[in-house]
């Protein structure tokens, strides 16, 4: 397969002008650009007068390897189809059913592929259902009455569920991760350009459907998932396994409920203090992530799609400071 990237075409441009150049880029003809693929779609803006569309793709074509040594560009490589592959059968069941602590992102990949595995995860959320919790959220912001368990951090769907739902990560995906995340979503009714996208983003109204699905999805596999249920405390045991001296024995929830267990996912995001605090008691060993301090920043949306030529604007702005340091803008909603 042969990949393309840096593309520039006019503004609004179709895929068959976008195939045609490619060709030309290359020096071969359209019909043997079999399977072509748009995997990437950008805007630069940066130019005013010259607004263009920015296109990644790939394709089959007869004698690639040639085919890109004969064209001699920098942005034209070979490369393998990736499709993220998990177990879906045989997978050695163990004693007792894994347990899921949080269901934001993690949690609910986490969730999904445990279920498809067959292995029925038991999933505790601190705070409400997708339902719940968006009634709350909306009080919050009528009267200012805040549920602590029940709010924009916590609840089905974790904090991005309220903050529009964009889908970035600087992680280099070599395994195919992210395009299954992304098929994942549009399967369960996110529009497909997430999918070639350079800023994708769901939008919360739709989040609030397409998270339920994939709930829905997990309990009819034989997932189990329990909300407004916090895990407090982790217990452990002795063990004479090579190598360990203590092993995960269970968990503990806010009502007082035991659960035997000896695997925890802790999808916990960066907002449950009191989880970490009781996992740092334990002894669980845990080390500090670095994180960027930002502001907020607000502006017309007309202001933005004019300058942009777009009905939903996106945009990215980075600047360089004489000392060395570096600002940019880590996210924005399109249209918001």
């Amino acid at each position: 397969m042969i990949k393309v990237s840096g593309i520039r075409v006019p503004e609004g441009a179709d895929t068959e002008h976008v195939r045609k150049k490619t060709a030309h880029m290359l020096r071969i003809k359209t019909e043997d650009m079999q399977d072509f693929r748009v995997l990437k779609r950008s805007v630069d803006a940066r130019k005013k007068n010259e607004i263009c569309d920015v296109y990644t793709v790939s394709f089959d074509a007869p004698d690639e390897k040639n085919t890109v040594r004969g064209c001699g560009l920098k942005n034209v490589s070979l490369i393998e189809e990736t499709r993220y592959e998990y177990p879906i059968s045989g997978v050695s069941m163990r004693e007792h059913r894994p347990v899921v602590c949080g269901f934001g992102p993690a949690g609910i990949f986490a969730s999904l592929l445990l279920s498809r595995a067959g292995c029925k995860p038991i999933i505790y959320e601190r705070g409400c259902s997708m339902e719940k919790r968006a009634s709350d959220v909306e009080e919050f912001f009528r009267t200012g009455l805040l549920n602590p368990e029940s709010n924009v951090q916590f609840g089905e769907g974790g904090a991005g569920t309220f903050s529009d739902g964009k889908l970035n990560t600087g992680i280099k995906d070599r395994e195919g991760r992210l395009r299954f995340v992304l098929e994942t979503f549009v399967k369960c009714g996110a529009d497909e350009d997430i999918l070639t996208s350079s800023h994708p983003h769901i939008g919360t109204d739709r989040l609030r459907k397409i998270i339920p699905s994939i709930r829905y999805e997990i309990e009819k596999l034989g997932g189990e998932i329990r909300f407004e249920s916090k895990v407090t405390g982790i217990s452990v045991c002795d063990t004479e396994k090579a190598g360990k001296s203590m092993q995960l024995c269970g968990i503990r929830t806010e009502q007082g409920e035991d659960i035997t267990c000896d695997s925890l996912f802790l999808c916990i995001g960066h907002s449950a203090r009191d989880t970490f605090e009781m996992l740092h008691d334990t002894g669980v060993d845990m080390e500090v992530k670095p994180f960027a301090v930002g502001v907020r920043a607000e502006h017309e949306r007309r202001m933005i799609d004019e300058a942009m030529r777009q009905e939903k604007a996106s945009y990215r702005l980075t600047y360089h400071c004489r000392d060395g340091r570096g600002v940019y803008s880590f996210c924005m909603c399109p249209g918001g």
